[in-house]
Parts: C-alpha cells; structure tokens; sequence
C-alpha cells in the first residue's frame, strides 16, 4: 500500500512539474507574442512616415517644376510644350 501512495504522489510531483513548465511556457510565448505586435506596429508606422515624406518630396519636385514652366512662360509665352 504504501508503494501505491508513493507512486501517486510521484507522479503527482512530476505532472506539477510539468504543468508549471508549461505555464512558463505559456507565459513566455505571450510575451513574445506581445512584442512582435508592438515591432509591427512600429515598422508600420516608420514606413508611414517614409510615404509620407516621399509624398512631401515629390510635391517639392513638382513644384519646382511648375516654377520653371512658370518662369519659362514669361520669358516665352508662346513656347508649345508639346
């Protein structure tokens, strides 16, 4: 009998241990998983920002380029740009 009860409580004492691994496990995955979201979010919003300030470039570009049409056009109103 006491065999018995000495196996079950071995084996109680093993899958504790076991059940406590797997919190752990558990616990850590969530973290993980929790920090790649907030990586993600980051490089979307960097790559927001980039857009955003291409777009701002190219707006510069553009209007730099109207400025020249502009000044070319008082220089030449007649010019045919095509």
């Amino acid at each position: 009998m006491a065999a018995v009860l000495a196996d079950v409580a071995t084996s109680y004492v093993v899958n504790a241990s076991k059940l406590c691994q797997l919190e752990q496990l558990s616990e850590h995955r969530q973290q993980a998983l929790e920090s790649r979201i907030i990586i993600e979010q980051a490089k979307g919003r960097a790559k927001a920002a980039k857009a955003e300030c291409q777009k701002a470039e190219a707006a510069q570009q553009r209007s730099g380029v109207d400025d020249q049409f502009r000044k070319a056009d008082e220089v030449d109103p007649h010019y045919d740009r095509t």
